[in-house]
């Protein structure tokens, strides 16, 4: 009887969360050194089932990143989530979301990194599938636009 309930702790905490609660995370994941590491706990270390959430996984790691003190575990997150993120969009290259997760770690990236070449590229994906995509995707597209720089006003309304 042990082995069924350590069987099933086991399943249970090994499984990725809803994306509609990883998605409410990373509204607000860049917002504070908490929200951020909260949103990095929701992942565990494997690889997740799905393109989609090992791209968000990618990103709580670079998030992660951003708030380490130390430069040894900057360069190491970041490295390692942008690397997962990378090659989570070429499995899945014309997913709107997975280019909305890069844009916004995109414009975000300090300067040093130089993690900026498809800024221009991922906005226009978004603009362009933003139509197409279920009212979760769009919700996050609107409200991630509306504090975004890279977004005309007339791109802005039209979300």
């Amino acid at each position: 009887m042990k082995f069924f309930f350590i069987l099933i702790a086991v399943f249970l905490g090994s499984t990725n969360p809803d994306l509609g609660t990883i998605r409410a995370h990373f509204k607000v994941a860049n917002n504070s050194k908490e929200k951020a590491n909260a949103f990095y706990e929701l992942f565990s270390e494997e690889p997740a089932a799905s393109a989609l959430v090992e791209a968000y996984r990618g990103a709580a790691i670079t998030l992660k990143a951003k708030n380490s003190s130390d430069l040894l575990h900057k360069k190491k997150y970041a490295t390692e989530g942008l690397t997962i993120l990378e090659k989570s969009i070429a499995k899945e290259p014309k997913n709107v979301e997975m280019r909305l997760i890069r844009l916004s770690i995109q414009e975000h990236a300090p300067k040093i990194l130089k993690y900026n070449s498809n800024i221009q590229e991922d906005r226009k994906m978004i603009v362009e599938g933003y139509k197409k995509e279920s009212k979760a995707v769009k919700d996050l597209i609107k409200d991630y636009s509306l504090q975004s720089k890279v977004f005309s006003d007339t791109e802005k309304q039209n979300f």
